[in-house]
């Protein structure tokens, strides 16, 4: 099984505060709510990458003013992967960087 979600903003001359964090916010939901229901998924960027924004728009007949944030595909995962392991250490930075 393979279902596919797409997040949008709409575009105006000034984006309102805080709506890519908001769609962010909702795309982060959908993902963990995915792996709640044993779904794999995963967030593929579209925006701000006009290419992949015209990809998206080609396969969804979204008009221009419609700007996609991301693609989430998800459906059954055909095996179990461990999550990769990228803890480094050297990257905490403690009252200093």
């Amino acid at each position: 099984m393979a279902a596919l979600t797409s997040l949008l903003k709409h575009r105006t001359t000034a984006l309102p505060s805080g709506c890519s964090e908001n769609c962010s916010a909702a795309a982060q939901n959908i993902l963990l709510a995915a792996e709640s229901l044993g779904l794999g998924a995963v967030w593929t960027a579209a925006y701000p990458y006009e290419d992949r924004m015209q990809v998206v728009r080609k396969y969804t007949n979204l008009p221009d003013n419609i700007l996609p944030l991301c693609v989430i595909p998800f459906g059954y995962p055909a095996t179990k992967e461990n999550p990769k392991q990228k803890f480094d250490e050297k990257k905490i930075h403690y009252n200093q960087y």
